[in-house]
């Protein structure tokens, strides 16, 4: 019998104020499963172990200031977004208005992004409760070090 656990709910639940429900909600979940006789894991790495929000947040204001985007960008717009590829993005008249240049934004997302990782790896950032999932599943050997 095959079970799945989706640990990537919790990392959508970002005040201040429910994130003590989140991490409680993580840590139920992960007593159900340890519960289980576990084979086989496979963990989503963005969003589940660490967070790259900051980073693709960095991609958009480069991108936004190399097409000369005059409108305020701030991380919560870049969270508003999370999931929708950049084409979309920078396509969409809501945002860009008249500006829409969807493909050729979306290349020079791509690259700004990967220059960001280069450059600026400490934005990625680990998420909470990455490390006491990757202990446990050490600890029962459902994951080896080698």
């Amino acid at each position: 019998m095959n079970y799945s656990v989706d640990f990537s709910y919790y990392h959508k639940i970002s005040t201040d104020d429910s994130m003590s429900n989140s991490k409680h909600l993580f840590m139920k979940n992960l007593e159900n499963v340890k519960k289980m006789m576990l084979q086989c894991v496979v963990i989503n790495w963005d969003g589940t172990l660490v967070s790259s929000s900051h980073m693709i947040h960095e991609a958009y204001l480069r991108t936004m200031r190399a097409l000369q985007f005059q409108k305020k960008w701030s991380f919560e717009n870049t969270l508003r977004q999370s999931g929708s590829p950049p084409v979309e993005i920078f396509s969409d008249p809501s945002i860009l208005g008249k500006k829409q240049i969807g493909a050729i934004a979306k290349e020079f997302f791509y690259k700004r992004l990967e220059d960001i990782r280069k450059e600026n790896p400490e934005l990625l950032q680990l998420k909470k409760g990455a490390i006491e999932l990757i202990d446990w599943l050490l600890s029962t050997r459902v994951i080896r070090e080698s």
